[in-house]
């Protein structure tokens, strides 16, 4: 049996804009100036990274903790707003008739990754966070976990460089979503 490997924040949701919009209300609040556009514009190389990882990088402070706990909160608040990406269900469930092994593999914490598929009815089978590893993505040792369970993944869908990289030198097929492939059912394009 297959495996296909997703990310989730970008590439199985549109979250990408809630979590920006959050990032941006909590600096702004604790008194950071931000600069929207500028931060917009640079969201790639956030792509993939802890949200306490792009807190560290924002403020150039080790300690974010608390700014990590209202980021959390304003997203939480606003969970509704958050959409799976244009056919993302549907593609999930083909994969599921098809007999792929499906995993998930984010930078998101456990209790986000909950709620979006609690809120969609996903299922996995094998979901890792970035509570689940010691070094989350672009480490490799979220690939190599999988690895170790299901063999070498038919193919990995991510939105980012932090997604692609350690795909790369696995020497992993990548998709990157938004450039290889438009929509999520592209992918039936790619695999064996």
């Amino acid at each position: 049996m297959s495996t296909i490997i997703f990310d989730l924040d970008g590439t199985l949701v549109n979250s990408m804009p809630l979590h920006i919009e959050a990032f941006i209300k909590t600096l702004q609040k604790n008194g950071y100036k931000v600069n929207k556009k500028k931060m917009k514009k640079d969201i790639d190389k956030f792509r993939g990274m802890t949200g306490m990882k792009i807190l560290q990088v924002l403020t150039g402070k080790k300690n974010v903790e608390k700014l990590y706990n209202e980021k959390k909160k304003y997203l939480l608040d606003r969970m509704n707003k958050i959409k799976e990406m244009r056919g993302a269900s549907k593609t999930l469930k083909k994969l599921r008739e098809r007999g792929y092994n499906i995993v998930v593999v984010t930078s998101s914490k456990k209790y986000f990754a909950d709620l979006i598929f609690t809120k969609y009815n996903w299922d996995f089978d094998m979901v890792l966070t970035a509570d689940n590893v010691k070094n989350p993505k672009p480490h490799t040792e979220p690939y190599e976990i999988v690895m170790k369970k299901f063999g070498k993944p038919e193919v990995i869908v991510g939105d980012g460089i932090n997604d692609e990289i350690p795909a790369k030198v696995m020497g992993l097929k990548f998709l990157r979503f938004g450039r290889d492939i438009k929509k999520l059912d592209q992918i039936f394009k790619h695999l064996a």
